[in-house]
């Protein structure tokens, strides 16, 4: 049998540990997923809950042998009871957070060099589930999907603050998901002054965006690199087919800009 990836390796407590944290003991045969890297832990796949635990509290996640899974964010409201952030011994404050964005900032610029504005971070896909976090050349959107994540936000803007110095962080959380998480809708300033539109380069095009009343969080940007390939391949085929694209079910139709 293959072995796993260093993260996702079940570990025991080193003697230096992070402070306790309440425990919640998985079921018998539930631990699988979340070895595996899956994040999610539904209510059904738990056996025990530490007495006193409150929602957004971060809690030690065991299998049904106390074996150390992980750490994660706990909220009985949710049906995601539990969110798996990290499957390390260590403290979760700004340094944790500040660890986790320069890790997906680092993919990003690999795979999108010279680019200003993109998806810092992706929920799950960058070990922070609950968290999306836009780029806007100087101006960062943040969006908090789960309670533990949304009692986080100081932190979360620090670290941020730490690694951009942005002009503005603007908060955006009026997803429908959030009503199942126990919380609000929320909109408005978390950081810095913001004064009307903003004008940002995507694939050398410039797109102006309304990110404190437009669309969710203004653009696609998580979707730049697809705007691209789509005008490279219909620029391709356009004196074979002499095709035309019709923009169905768009908002911002950042592929059909790109075409023009």
């Amino acid at each position: 049998q293959p072995s796993l990836p260093k993260l996702f390796t079940i570990m025991t407590a080193p003697a230096t540990a992070p402070a306790a944290l309440p425990l919640v003991i998985l079921k018998p045969r539930e631990a699988d997923r979340i070895v595996a890297g899956h994040p999610w832990i539904y209510g059904g796949a738990i056996m025990h809950v530490a007495p006193g635990v409150k929602d957004g509290d971060l809690v030690e996640v065991n299998d049904h042998r106390k074996h150390w899974l992980g750490v994660g964010l706990y909220n009985a409201q949710s049906k995601i009871t539990v969110r798996v952030i990290t499957h390390e011994h260590v403290t979760v404050d700004q340094a944790f957070f500040e660890a986790r964005i320069r890790a997906a900032l680092a993919v990003r610029q690999r795979h999108l060099p010279g680019a200003t504005s993109f998806r810092v971070v992706s929920a799950e896909g960058d070990f922070l589930s609950g968290l999306i976090v836009d780029k806007y050349d100087d101006v960062l959107v943040v969006q908090t999907s789960a309670l533990g994540m949304d009692v986080r936000k100081p932190l979360i803007v620090a670290a941020l603050k730490a690694i951009f110095h942005p002009r503005a962080i603007v908060e955006r959380n009026e997803m429908a998901s959030r009503k199942f998480e126990g919380l609000p809708d929320a909109n408005g300033l978390l950081e810095g002054t913001l004064d009307g539109p903003v004008t940002v380069t995507l694939n050398g095009l410039k797109f102006e965006t309304d990110l404190r009343a437009g669309h969710k969080t203004g653009l696609y940007l998580d979707q730049q690199a697809n705007y691209q390939r789509t005008a490279e391949h219909w620029l391709r085929n356009m004196d074979t087919h002499r095709a035309a694209i019709l923009p169905l079910f768009a908002d911002t139709y950042g592929a059909g800009h790109e075409m023009k």
